[in-house]
């Protein structure tokens, strides 16, 4: 069987992740599943801050998609290891997984394996085997979620012009 996971990457889509996902739910019905929020492109198309406040709003708004579906969602974080790309780095575990709280899966970039000695590398690779699922993310209310959006379109406004 061939199981859909959609990758959410651009501001709209990452902020519509609801609206993406829940379709494709009601139509299949799965029990489990997996959805892609992209973290390291946002950075680099938005700027730091509206990738890391795009990220904690489709983590949440996965999250509370549960509730309502008889469907497991896992959450997949793409992130690199510069801070600006998301900072998943073998010294850098423990806040990362703080910072992101309700994700089931992070990919690692080549910076992970190649920047870091190989026995740092490889205890990161376990502390991130034992410690995903790493609890809920922090939900974030409608009225919190407009504030939010509306700091989100002067940030990307002014990323873009700086850029």
């Amino acid at each position: 069987a061939i199981k859909v996971i959609p990758l959410v990457e651009d501001f709209d889509s990452i902020l519509n992740v609801d609206q993406i996902v829940v379709p494709y739910i009601k139509a299949v019905k799965p029990k489990q599943q997996r959805v892609f929020i992209a973290r390291s492109d946002p950075a680099l198309n938005y700027g730091y801050l509206c990738a890391v406040l795009l990220s904690k709003i489709a983590l949440s708004k996965v999250k509370k998609l549960e509730k309502h579906f008889d469907t497991a969602i896992h959450p997949i974080l793409g992130v690199g290891s510069k801070p600006f790309r998301g900072h998943l780095s073998p010294d850098n575990i423990d806040n990362f997984l703080q910072e992101y709280k309700g994700l089931s899966t992070v990919t690692i970039q080549s910076a992970f394996r190649y920047d870091y000695p190989t026995e740092q590398v490889k205890e990161g690779i376990q502390t991130l085997n034992q410690r995903l699922p790493n609890s809920v993310p922090e939900f974030i209310e409608e009225e919190e979620e407009k504030t939010l959006v509306a700091i989100l379109a002067k940030c990307r406004k002014q990323y873009e012009k700086e850029i």
